[in-house]
């Protein structure tokens, strides 16, 4: 029987090909089944091992290689990934994926916020506490999620300091994980940025589950959670690098009820209501959502300035570096980009286009309306306030032409 030969370069290649195409896909292309035992843990999110090791393989020389081309195990596959310097996870067979819940024992699902990639603190200065999607890793949890099952955000990080590592708020998810739209050029400066302090770990995200979810001002910490349930008792505490999302069981929620706030009502599903995400969760928005709040930006942009007596025409559709032009009782001309947002944070991103014109053209300005759609308020930025704070964010790389 042949054995693996793969480079730690040819696993990542793998893994990242894992993340691209998705678990069934990725299993499908290469002829394997779902692990069952052992499991590589990279980034919080685990993959099939013995499919990641074949997948290099193949990538590597060329020739197929698949689950019945050679044998996976604690002597074979795992040893070969450790040696390679990654992290491999055994489990009893009889167990469920990544001793994952079932529908008898589930009792919540744990979203886990990393408060250095979306900004709770920032979050909690401002009036708002529900959120409404938050992004999961795909796998057979997410492939659980449906309306009316309770959630919990727990925040990693540190066990001490202004947000303590534990629980951070419940509530209930109001339908199954959707995929999220791929972005192009103008979606990506249309969106709104919310409390995301990590842009590229948001664009790694593909999968957001819509949730009504309220965060507490004041957590319910680790400490308290392993008084009750033990060292053991909790995934999150236990295997920390475990993917998202995580869950504890029934039994041992009943356990914790005591410390938490009292449970909010589960709500409609989520197809059955429209809302607007007051903070885009950790999560981009749906098309609708975002133009929701577009559309809400720019009628408040055009009741501030004929408020002010100018005249005020929509050059949207025109793709010239602005979306209104607003002409004065004297004459003067602003040329106003337009930009949304659901929250009450102003960060939003530009296009090269809508940068060009803050660089080239007289008059620009940049309108901001934050909580577009609910409370909206106007705040005017001048070209050279915006151009000092902006920074890069995405990058064009035509390769056309060059030799490779």
């Amino acid at each position: 029987m042949p054995t693996p030969d793969v480079r730690a370069d040819d696993v990542v290649g793998a893994l990242e090909e894992f993340d691209a195409l998705g678990r069934r896909e990725f299993l499908a292309k290469y002829g394997f089944g779902e692990a069952r035992s052992y499991f590589l843990v990279r980034g919080g999110k685990e993959y099939d091992s013995k499919a990641v090791v074949g997948a290099a393989h193949t990538r590597r020389h060329g020739a197929r290689l698949t689950a019945r081309d050679f044998s996976g195990g604690e002597a074979t596959v795992k040893k070969l990934l450790e040696d390679l310097g990654f992290t491999v996870e055994t489990r009893e067979p009889s167990a469920p994926v990544g001793g994952g819940p079932t529908e008898e024992t589930l009792g919540a699902w744990v979203l886990k916020c990393n408060p250095h990639v979306w900004d709770l603190a920032g979050f909690l200065a401002g009036e708002e506490r529900l959120v409404y999607g938050w992004t999961v890793q795909e796998n057979r949890r997410s492939d659980m999620i449906r309306h009316g099952q309770r959630a919990l955000l727990w925040v990693t990080g540190s066990v001490d300091g202004p947000l303590p590592r534990g629980f951070w708020g419940s509530g209930w998810t109001t339908g199954p994980v959707e995929a999220v739209a791929e972005l192009g050029d103008d979606d990506q400066a249309a969106i709104d940025v919310g409390y995301w302090l990590d842009l590229d770990a948001r664009d790694r995200m593909h999968f957001a589950a819509p949730l009504e979810l309220r965060v507490w001002d004041e957590p319910v910490v680790e400490a308290r959670v392993v008084e009750v349930l033990g060292p053991q008792g909790l995934e999150v505490v236990r295997a920390r690098q475990m993917s998202n999302p995580s869950w504890i069981s029934a039994a041992d929620l009943a356990l914790l009820e005591p410390l938490l706030p009292s449970w909010p009502e589960v709500g409609p599903p989520v197809a059955e209501v429209i809302t607007v995400d007051p903070v885009e969760g950790a999560g981009v928005g749906d098309p609708a959502t975002r133009r929701l709040v577009e559309e809400a930006a720019i009628r408040a942009v055009t009741e501030h300035y004929r408020g002010l007596g100018y005249e005020v025409q929509s050059v949207e559709h025109e793709k010239c570096g602005w979306d209104v032009t607003c002409i004065g009782p004297d004459g003067a001309v602003a040329r106003v980009e337009v930009k949304g947002t659901a929250g009450a944070r102003p960060s939003v991103l530009l296009t090269r286009n809508e940068h060009r014109s803050a660089v080239q053209d007289p008059g620009w300005v940049l309108a901001v309306v934050t909580r577009a759609a609910t409370q909206p308020t106007v705040a005017i930025y001048d070209p050279a306030e915006v151009l000092t704070l902006a920074e890069p964010y995405v990058y064009r790389v035509d390769l056309n032409g060059t030799k490779h």
